[in-house]
């Protein structure tokens, strides 16, 4: 038999209730709606965070998440094609070196 680690009780989650539709509910409407705001403003706040970082810290943030190369395989699609037109276009806007001869 494996040993599995004790997982720790949820105390903060109330215990379901029978309601009046006859379905099992674990919150009232009023706590449904705090939670689902809840969860709006972090979700909103972890994408400002995310797109204050540049492609390449977007693109490490992965590699640190899930390892080089391992999944998020669109995210990492994505970045490597705004990563290639920055470079592109930095490389256009930097004026080519005047040679003079003598």
């Amino acid at each position: 038999m494996a040993n599995y680690p004790k997982q720790e009780k949820r105390t903060s989650k109330p215990t379901p209730r029978q309601s009046t539709t006859g379905k099992k509910t674990n919150h009232s409407a009023g706590v449904k709606r705090a939670l689902k705001a809840e969860r709006k403003a972090d979700a909103a706040d972890r994408q400002t965070k995310w797109e204050a970082l540049s492609p390449q810290q977007q693109l490490a943030d992965l590699d640190k998440h899930f390892g080089p190369g391992q999944g998020a395989k669109r995210q990492r699609e994505r970045l490597a094609r705004k990563i290639q037109k920055e470079q592109e276009t930095t490389q256009a806007a930097a004026p080519p070196k005047k040679t003079t001869k003598k």
